[in-house]
């Protein structure tokens, strides 16, 4: 039997604007700043990303994909979406920044299970090559900074992990935005299994332009410019 067509996803609107956006856009840019140095100097991106020793090939700003502060594409064949806060409670709140972060995160699932690579990144993700990255400063809180990325990754651990209940209450507000955003943005019926499928995509990074990553990046640039340097002497 032939299969039935998806239905098609649904078009939203996430904005943002004032103090709010002008903090984020100086942080997206500080992101974009540490993944040029990385790329200049060919760099390994984060370990925390959970993507080994794959180096940043490229990077776009402001993209058309639904997650679109940053693209990054990999020496691993994979990209790195990222959207950029400096700070977002664990809220399901529909007007939240992680309620709107996991929106996208759902958008960009969907549009990549249904594209055919026509952007390069817009094919079925790959947890071995890809991921869906929510950044935010040292500033946010511990809930989502630390519990929400070990409460995901405990998440998909074979046989009943134990999670604290930090943990816990944060994997259920996770699986309450992601159902949220799958019922808003496709006529498609909710499956929790969707939410294992993000777990192993998602990474919540805390990058920190002020302080250890500042520090780590100004050590690159001095590495990338010696060089240069030596020849000018």
């Amino acid at each position: 039997m032939a299969n039935s067509p998806r239905p098609p996803v649904r078009p939203t609107s996430v904005s943002s604007g004032g103090a709010a956006a002008a903090s984020g856009l100086g942080f997206q840019s500080q992101l974009g700043a540490f993944f040029c140095l990385g790329i200049v100097s060919q760099r390994p991106v984060d370990h925390a990303l959970g993507l080994g020793e794959v180096l940043p090939l490229w990077m776009r700003f402001e993209t058309e994909a639904p997650v679109d502060d940053i693209l990054v594409a990999t020496s691993g064949g994979g990209f790195i979406a990222i959207q950029a806060k400096t700070s977002v409670n664990l809220s399901a709140a529909p007007n939240g920044g992680l309620a709107k972060t996991i929106q996208q995160f759902v958008r960009q699932w969907l549009v990549c299970r249904n594209g055919k690579g026509a952007q390069l990144w817009d094919r079925p993700l790959d947890a071995q090559r890809d991921r869906l990255v929510l950044a935010v400063g040292p500033e946010a809180p511990a809930s989502v900074r630390i519990d929400l990325p070990a409460a995901l990754r405990l998440h998909l651990q074979p046989g009943s992990a134990a999670l604290t209940e930090d943990q816990e209450h944060a994997l259920r507000v996770f699986e309450h935005c992601a159902e949220a955003a799958w019922n808003e943005t496709t006529a498609e019926p909710w499956n929790p299994a969707i939410v294992n499928e993000l777990a192993q995509l998602v990474a919540v990074w805390t990058f920190d332009p002020n302080g250890a990553d500042a520090r780590s990046m100004e050590t690159i640039a001095e590495g990338v410019a010696a060089p240069g340097q030596s020849r000018a002497l």
